[in-house]
């Protein structure tokens, strides 16, 4: 039978920076067998079935015992009378609504992330990090709901429930308290075992703590006669011992080869996977709200009605864990196929998952219509309950069908990390449609049946968004990403004229919308232009670039002057795309290109990431190459790095000065008009960014308003070459004087503009000056830069409009950056001695 894992192809003999973090090569039998089978034909998709049914199983029988705890404690407290059943289902009912959608929500967080980091990340650790990051941000999320527990009377009592059920519920969820973050806890160490195909860890605590804490429920409410508060405090106590065994299970069985130990990175971007996690709490919530709202709206119906509605809820919480197991196991399947590249196979796990799930759900319609007449009895030998819940069965199985594909397409979707998709559903679903439809039947004579038939009725809609079109599109460009040789068996690959552009063909990652690759160079594109003064068009400049950059690839990259492949190394090297820039709003565009490129700068480099670095922080950080944009970024991007470094050197090739006063060069009309592509150097004096006497123009030669610009400029820290020095000293002159302003040991931030080059060289810019340095010229001196600490680089006022049908300053600006890519890989890691475990 076909692995379905084996979509994806690689046609790289070997990992390296060009190979993807989180592929996986094959070899030349996969390649030949994926040609020639569809990605839906009969074997694989009964491969995919089998392997989500065999991960599916013991996902459904963990939440099944984990949900036993709530229904074996109703059904013993229940039976000592319908007032107390009616209070712990209500009282389970509305902790599954609050703290239980924390850890069952909220931790889909973990599926989205821990999926791909496990399978993809070369430093194992990171899985670790990722649940100390869950245990610090849904404990933060329990609090308010702890809070709401323990003043809950008024509040039911305001949703229109019995002063007796509101008082008793209230006593009830006051001492669950304490056993609610066990119960959260213990959700996420099951996720954190789960990313790592652990999947029967929970099984196993469960079969022992499930018949343990029927003892204690029947040992609290009836031996030691505690009565309806005994349910709570012994429910807890399994709680905080399902957790403890859980992490004794992953420390001396299996699971700890992703334990890197207690680590502050764990409170670095809690913003993300707090929004990951709420958006999941919603995703998963929205349904159970609404259950909740039944609730409600069937207290109003009577007590009776109040009890069957209990019966049904608390059974459902039971079956519920079969599509929500199957949409777990989903979850995982589908992130770890998304972060090997493998669309196809995600799709295809999509799709056969939600079969599985319908097949599930037919098998639990046929019991309890099966069981119908004699359902309730389990519960309660109330006469009238019993009628009631017989009557409601019918819509409750059919409903089973409906939810068992919400519960699978919803776990699709967490894959992917698209949790507002299936909350936006669920909300207009539920909250649109089957919920005032249902009350209205309700409340015109159908009784509880009219509040099922509504869920029955729109519980279809919330289904639809299993159409999985939204998956990643497959293409040869999965497993043809780069210009690779040929194979001995003549194996296709992309030319350098054909596939997706990214600089140098290396791989492209989001990494503005993901952290789960890492990276030691990235490089990022703002394409902003509305800060120029003559010829706009620069916002063309990141993908211009990109396309002038086909030619350079792993295989034809070896610098010959430097002696060094940049794309052949150990360093990590990604193109993260561009930074989301409006063209609007010079202001809110600049905030954007601040806060983007801060975000890819300000992460865990991918190589020598526990060593001391230069940053203020004493940390090893990656470098970003930036791909202009005019040259207004520039500000933006010494913000950005002043953060990370405070004020550094700079090394400012141009044509022009680039330091005038706002009140020189384009007449401050405004403080927005004020920041352009002529003043943002004298903002960056003027903000502090810049390190005093240590940095330097080349390659200046345009006209000036008088000698008080040469003065300003010096008040701004800055020597000039200009470009006509060359014809004097030449290149070696040009690079000594560089050399010697800016020393050997500062931390140097490289901006170069393209008109340094002459317009015989690059014509496509915004302010051409004529006389300026050839092509070769400027790579000869930026290759005399080779040692120096350089931090960071951007390349800008590109516009390739203005350019000849040869590509000229396209192509130049890429080999420029080349140079810079070459430099900074023989340079190595930011970093300076010993980790920080070693200090």
């Amino acid at each position: 039978m076909p692995d379905p894992n084996n979509d994806s192809v690689s046609s790289n003999p070997r990992p390296n920076e060009y190979t993807s973090l989180l592929s996986k090569p094959i070899d030349d039998a996969s390649w030949n067998e994926t040609l020639e089978e569809s990605p839906y034909s009969r074997d694989l998709v009964l491969a995919e079935f089998w392997l989500l049914l065999k991960d599916s199983i013991p996902v459904i029988l963990a939440y099944t015992l984990q949900n036993s705890l709530q229904t074996v404690s109703v059904l013993i407290i229940g039976r000592s009378s319908p007032q107390n059943l009616a209070t712990s289902a209500f009282s389970q009912m509305f902790a599954m609504v609050t703290a239980w959608m924390i850890a069952l929500g909220g931790t889909t967080a973990l599926d989205t992330l821990a999926s791909s980091s496990f399978t993809g990340s070369a430093n194992k650790h990171d899985l670790g990090i990722l649940l100390q990051r869950g245990f610090l941000v849904l404990g933060l999320f329990y609090i308010p709901v702890a809070i709401l527990w323990a003043c809950s009377e008024p509040v039911f009592l305001f949703l229109g429930q019995d002063p007796q059920l509101s008082h008793d519920s209230a006593r009830f969820l006051t001492y669950l308290i304490p056993g609610g973050l066990g119960y959260i806890y213990f959700e996420v160490m099951k996720k954190y075992l789960q990313a790592q195909g652990i999947m029967r860890a929970g099984t196993y605590v469960l079969l022992i703590t499930s018949p343990l804490n029927a003892g204690l429920n029947y040992l609290f409410c009836y031996t030691f006669g505690i009565g309806l508060l005994g349910a709570p405090l012994a429910t807890g106590l399994c709680y905080w011992l399902s957790f403890a065994l859980l992490v004794l299970y992953a420390r001396f069985i299996n699971g700890s080869e992703c334990w890197g130990g207690w680590s502050r990175e764990a409170f670095q971007n809690l913003g993300i996977f707090a929004r990951l996690a709420l958006l999941g709490v919603v995703h998963v919530g929205t349904e159970w709200w609404a259950f909740e709202i039944v609730a409600l709206a069937a207290g109003r119906l009577g007590t009776i009605s109040l009890a069957a509605q209990s019966v049904i809820m608390t059974a459902d919480q039971v079956l519920n864990t079969i599509p929500f197991g199957i949409g777990v196991a989903t979850s995982a399947r589908i992130g770890n196929l998304l972060g090997s590249r493998n669309s196809t196979g995600a799709a295809r796990a999509a799709h056969t998952s939600a079969v599985l799930s319908m097949v599930f759900g037919g098998v639990v319609l046929a019991v309890l219509i099966g069981t119908r007449d004699h359902f309730a009895k389990i519960f309660n030998d109330d006469r009238s309950v019993v009628q009631l819940t017989a009557k409601v069965l019918p819509y409750v199985a059919l409903f089973q069908i409906a939810d068992g594909l919400n519960g699978s397409c919803g776990g699709s979707l967490r894959g992917m990390g698209r949790q507002h998709v299936g909350a936006l559903v669920n909300l207009v679903s539920y909250y649109c449609g089957a919920l005032p439809l249902g009350i209205w039947l309700a409340f015109h004579g159908w009784g509880l049946q009219g509040l099922w038939v509504g869920l029955l009725t729109l519980s279809v809609l919330a289904a639809g968004h299993g159409d999985h079109s939204q998956t990643p599109l497959a293409g040869p460009h999965q497993s043809l990403w780069y210009n690779t040789l040929p194979g001995d068996g003549g194996t296709q690959a992309d030319s350098v004229f054909s596939g997706i552009s990214t600089f140098g063909r290396l791989p492209y990652f989001p990494c503005l919308s993901s952290e789960a690759e890492k990276y030691d160079i990235a490089f990022l594109g703002a394409p902003f232009d509305t800060g120029t003064s003559y010829r706009p068009g620069a916002r063309f400049g990141p993908s211009g670039i990109r396309q002038g950059s086909r030619r350079l690839n792993l295989y034809g990259g070896y610098n010959v002057p430097l002696q060094a492949n940049p794309f052949d190394s150990d360093m990590r090297i990604l193109d993260c795309g561009d930074v989301p820039v409006t063209s609007y709003d010079n202001a809110w565009a600049i905030q954007q290109i601040e806060e983007g490129h801060n975000s890819i700068l300000m992460r865990k480099p991918f190589t020598d990431a526990d060593k001391l670095g230069l940053s203020r922080a004493g940390k090893t950080l990656p470098r970003v190459i930036t791909l202009g944009g005019d040259h207004t970024i520039t500000l933006p991007l010494l913000r950005s790095i002043n953060k990370a470094y405070g004020p550094v050197t700079v090394i400012h090739f141009d044509s022009h000065l680039d330091s005038w006063k706002p009140k020189v060069f384009g007449g401050s009309p405004s403080q927005v008009a004020a920041i352009n592509h002529g003043t943002y150097f004298y903002h960056a004096a003027m903000e502090g960014l810049l390190k005093n006497d240590t940095n330097i123009h080349a390659g200046i030669r345009t006209t000036l308003s008088g000698p008080s610009d040469y003065e300003n400029d010096g008040y701004c820290g800055f020597e000039i070459v200009e470009a006509r020095e060359i014809d004097t000293i030449g290149t070696d002159g040009i690079i000594k004087k560089i050399r010697d302003r800016v020393g050997t040991d500062n931390p140097v931030y490289l901006s170069i503009d393209i008109d340094t080059l002459d317009p015989a060289f690059a014509p496509a810019t915004g302010t051409p000056e004529t006389g300026g340095w050839s092509t070769r010229e400027l790579r000869t001196i930026i290759r005399g830069l080779d040692g120096l600490n350089f931090i960071g680089a951007d390349i800008v006022e590109v516009a390739p409009a203005y350019d000849t049908n040869a590509e000229l300053s396209t192509m130049a600006a890429a080999d420029v950056l080349y140079e810079v890519l070459t430099i900074m890989v023989k340079k190595g890691p930011l970093s300076i001695g010993e980790s920080h475990e070693q200090l």
